[in-house]
């Protein structure tokens, strides 16, 4: 089968799934966690992880009137209970909690069945430290949409959807803007717009699509595939129902590739 790659289109900026959970046992009335877990979470992993430094990432954001906004990367150290296991092929890993396993992309988005196989590889190994119930499901998108010089404001490429505020359509530099809603009483979306910190103008959208789940007792894998599965479906139309004919018609095809 062949598959169209398109110049222009969104790239995924950076994917990553969480699981909130906890873990039960027959001598504990409540949820614990032992810290020697850690090791044995690498140890089952295998050769393939290497423990990384627990440093995360925070943008600082500065302003004055009438100039540019400045945005820049600051790094700070994670809390000493969370541990970072990264494949040395440098495609994904896993940070891990107490109460939260997190899997991340960190290089080219691979496709929704490979990101798939890495969350399904975490929650192989943490559901062997015991009985393990799932209570919350989030998956997000961090999608980058490029813009051309004579197409900069937001409407162009974005529809006028009920999330997004007229005054911000009109943006066409310094915006960020964070949208939320309970859908239901299981359910929460979260979108964040803003341009990407770059040297090039205009600079890239970041669309940004959150979708996390609330449920109670998911234990097995079945039950977890299903749901993650469901946000996937969700941001997916969000996100492919948000995008301007504007943005559709930029892409040309002469510029096709085939994978």
């Amino acid at each position: 089968m062949q598959k169209k790659i398109l110049k222009n289109r969104p790239m995924i900026a950076e994917a990553l799934c969480e699981l909130h959970f906890s873990v039960k046992s027959s001598q504990e009335k409540d949820p614990y966690w032992d810290p020697r877990w850690f090791g044995k979470i690498l140890q089952q992993l295998g050769s393939k992880y290497d423990l990384e430094p627990a440093q995360g990432k925070m943008m600082r954001i500065h302003t004055e009137p009438g100039q540019k906004m400045s945005i820049s990367e600051v790094h700070t150290p994670l809390p000493e209970n969370r541990m970072i296991y990264k494949h040395h092929d440098k495609s994904h890993l896993f940070q891990l909690s107490p109460q939260i396993l997190t899997v991340n992309i960190i290089n080219d988005y691979p496709g929704w069945e490979t990101f798939l196989q890495y969350i399904n590889t975490g929650w192989e190994n943490l559901s062997k430290l015991g009985h393990i119930e799932v209570n919350r499901v989030g998956l997000r998108y961090i999608n980058r949409i490029p813009r051309s010089e004579n197409s900069k404001n937001v409407e162009h490429w974005l529809l006028n959807e009920d999330w997004l505020p007229q005054e911000l359509r009109k943006q066409s530099e310094n915006f960020i803007f964070k949208f939320e809603r309970e859908v239901n009483s299981n359910l929460f979306l979260k979108i964040n717009l803003s341009e990407e910190f770059s040297e090039t103008s205009p600079s890239p959208i970041l669309f940004d699509l959150d979708a996390i789940s609330f449920k109670k007792s998911l234990s097995d894998w079945v039950q977890i595939n299903s749901e993650i599965k469901r946000l996937h479906d969700i941001i997916r139309d969000k996100f492919d129902s948000s995008l301007s004919k504007n943005y559709y018609n930029s892409i040309s095809p002469n510029n096709e590739e085939k994978k």
